[in-house]
């Protein structure tokens, strides 16, 4: 399976991709929220409904608070 960049611009266009290539699911990590230096709450969010398939978000979704705003 081909594998996306590690810093692509445009993070829908991966998931696209992937979901055209066959994949299944997708793991989704804010590396921001992890390190604790912000968020990308509204790039999850799209991701999660745009992607076509399954996600699994990761990076400091670690509370029912934070999936909830997600």
């Amino acid at each position: 399976m081909a594998r996306a960049p590690a810093a692509d611009a445009d993070p829908l266009a991966v998931l696209e991709r992937y979901a055209r290539a066959g994949a299944r699911w997708v793991h989704f990590v804010d590396l921001d929220r992890a390190y604790g230096r912000g968020a990308n709450r509204d790039l999850t969010r799209a991701c999660l409904g745009a992607a076509g398939v399954r996600v699994q978000v990761g990076g400091g979704v670690s509370t029912e608070g934070a999936i909830d705003e997600l």
